[in-house]
């Protein structure tokens, strides 16, 4: 479940006065970056929550034995468009400065109906 909320396939939501309750994501289906993007949550999250660079998490990936190729762009991309991963505005003009980025856990999403 928490690898699922991580990726973005299922979300978790409240009713004022009600028990949390879960809903999938009904445009998406667990693949192959969801599961990367997940690992990588969990990476990230096992360094406290912090990373200097993408160099660093792909480190980090490797230590574990988690196998990636080209979908690691792609499922960190995923983490900060799901608001996971907050990372600086990239300097266009220092095309060589890392990136840092910290983890933002998933929220409990008001449902006011």
């Amino acid at each position: 479940m928490v690898k699922l909320e991580e990726s973005g396939c299922i979300i978790r939501f409240q009713r004022q006065m009600q028990p949390p309750r879960i809903a999938g994501n009904g445009s998406k289906y667990y693949d192959d970056i969801d599961r990367l993007a997940a690992d990588v949550a969990g990476v990230i999250k096992a360094h406290d929550e912090e990373f200097d660079s993408q160099d660093q998490v792909r480190g980090w990936l490797g230590e574990t034995g988690i196998a990636y190729e080209r979908t690691f762009t792609m499922a960190l991309r995923q983490l900060e468009e799901l608001g996971r991963v907050r990372r600086s505005p990239k300097d266009y003009w220092r095309d060589d400065l890392p990136l840092p980025g910290t983890w933002v856990p998933p929220r409990v999403h008001p449902l006011n109906r």
